[in-house]
């Protein structure tokens, strides 16, 4: 047992499907003045993953693509995932932005 190679905690994580609010993404892509082709360049996904997630038709994803869609867009990764939080830091959670 010992041999065998110790794999980080967080590499699982990222491969575990997450909830996404499509609303919340669609909202911070506006917010950013971008599209969902320049979110999906940014992020380095396919633009009809990005399209269906904001369209509310994919309400799950892989952690690591939520992770890597608030990044991108500078908003809180529990907030995109629908936790009431604040979207950005300095902001209390519920305010309406």
């Amino acid at each position: 047992m010992s041999d065998l190679p110790k794999v980080p905690r967080d590499k699982y994580r990222a491969n575990q499907n997450v909830p996404i609010v499509g609303e919340r993404l669609a909202a911070a892509i506006q917010l950013k003045g971008l599209s969902v082709r320049g979110v999906a360049e940014l992020a380095g996904e396919k633009q009809q993953t990005i399209q269906r997630i904001a369209q509310g038709v994919t309400q799950r994803c892989r952690h690591a693509r939520r992770r890597k869609l608030a990044d991108t867009l500078g908003v809180s990764e529990e907030w995109l995932g629908g936790a009431n939080v604040a979207p950005f830091e300095g902001l209390p959670a519920g305010s309406q932005w």
